[in-house]
């Protein structure tokens, strides 16, 4: 993968942190340096060939570090 590429899935993965954490999608949004709260949703959907949604249900609500994930502290299953 290329760098540019590593650094949205990371940056994608500490979104979907902060929003399994709770926190508001329009807070994540500019937290993570997205232009706006529709964006993360575009990256999931690009990333993962799922809407936002459907990825979380598929995740069953786990939090980061889930057996679902590889590396504990971390929503792996978004890497492609």
């Amino acid at each position: 993968m290329s760098p540019k590429a590593v650094a949205r899935v990371f940056r994608l993965q500490h979104a979907l942190r902060r929003l399994a954490a709770g926190e508001a999608p329009a807070r994540v949004a500019a937290a993570c340096g997205y232009h706006d709260q529709a964006h993360p949703g575009r990256d999931v959907k690009a990333m993962t060939g799922l809407p936002p949604a459907r990825f979380a249900s598929l995740r069953g609500g786990l939090p980061p570090g889930s057996a679902l994930d590889r590396t504990p502290g971390w929503i792996t299953s978004v890497l492609l």
